[in-house]
């Protein structure tokens, strides 16, 4: 495989982590909304949030290792 495909691999694979991770934080936000919010919630939550704040790093990484090579 080669470094491009490898790279866009990589960026699809970060998408879709990115994508289940915000589904997960929206079924956690309904359950908040709908009057079920606990301790663990609260931490699972944040724990999502950090997931996607860290998956959003890498997805700029990536963006930009692929913008600099096809310079």
């Amino acid at each position: 495989m080669s470094t491009a495909e490898n790279n866009s691999a990589e960026l699809i694979a970060l998408r879709t982590q990115t994508e289940d991770t915000d589904r997960k934080i929206n079924n956690l936000l309904s359950a908040i909304i709908n009057g079920i919010f606990t301790v663990s919630t609260k931490q699972r939550l944040t724990e999502l949030e950090n997931v996607k704040e860290q998956l959003n790093y890498e997805l700029t990484i990536k963006r930009n290792e692929k913008i600099f090579k096809f310079r």
